[in-house]
């Protein structure tokens, strides 16, 4: 069966109840797993696969309204918890949902003359995201 690609023509982003749409640039989900590797007495190499943690990786418009995503992170919610839900084509058929619960930190900031000033940040997902 021959694959099918996906061209996301819109994106949303959803932080508890609020949608960001135009300010969102780009947001993944990343995996990571820790292996911890240790060489026995016999020479015997001995791996241990942990359990995987997930990130999500957001990239925005810095927006300065007082109810911007931004405004929400560089706020005094550091270490909060909020739920997530990101729609990759909400147009699309079928659409395609991710959710989860995230640590909501602080944001670094690229802020140049002449430019629109964007924002990165690292959001820890609590336990992992499901797809419906």
């Amino acid at each position: 069966m021959p694959g099918v690609g996906f061209v996301v023509s819109t994106l949303t982003l959803k932080i508890g109840a609020t949608q960001y749409e135009t300010a969102v640039l780009s947001v993944e989900e990343v995996p990571t797993v820790s292996v911890q590797t240790a060489v026995m007495a016999s020479g015997d190499v001995v791996q241990d696969v942990g359990t995987v943690t997930w990130v999500l990786k957001v990239e925005a418009n810095v927006d300065v309204a007082p109810s911007s995503f931004w405004r929400l992170l560089t706020g005094s919610v550091n270490g909060a918890t909020a739920t997530y839900e990101f729609v990759p084509d909400p147009s699309g058929n079928p659409t395609i949902k991710r959710t989860g619960s995230v640590v909501l930190i602080p944001p670094g900031g690229k802020f140049k003359p002449g430019e629109f000033a964007t924002f990165s940040v690292d959001l820890p997902i609590v336990g992992q995201p499901t797809t419906t």
